[in-house]
């Protein structure tokens, strides 16, 4: 059972559990192969936490808080790995959107899901 977290004017997010969700191949425009995978991480807020987060902590920059959390206190993002270096798609508060997420990019996705 969770408890909404206290919080203070120093209050900073805390990354509680971080887990791959999702792993395969992406193949850009079907040309560059990149490792895909995606992680879940869950924090100590959720997207509830968010108005009282602002009106509560002082001093808080916006780069601390995903704004896309869900309601369960969790963020989802694709990890794209390839020889040229690695970048991360944008988060999203559950899985099933970021699931379907990475078949709206240009290529072809082989990814074995060990979440449902």
């Amino acid at each position: 059972m969770s408890h909404a977290p206290r919080f203070s004017s120093n209050w900073e997010p805390e990354l509680l559990e971080e887990e791959v969700v999702a792993e395969g191949s992406w193949r850009y425009q079907d040309a560059v192969e990149y490792n895909a995978r995606l992680v879940r991480r869950k924090w100590d807020y959720t997207s509830a936490d968010i108005d009282k987060i602002e009106s509560q902590v002082e001093g808080i920059a916006a780069d601390y808080l995903d704004y896309n959390i869900g309601e369960e206190g969790n963020v989802f993002f694709w990890v794209f790995e390839a020889e040229a270096g690695k970048t991360l798609s944008r988060s999203f508060p559950s899985f099933e959107l970021a699931k379907s997420h990475i078949y709206t990019y240009a290529g072809t996705a082989k990814v074995v899901w060990s979440k449902q």
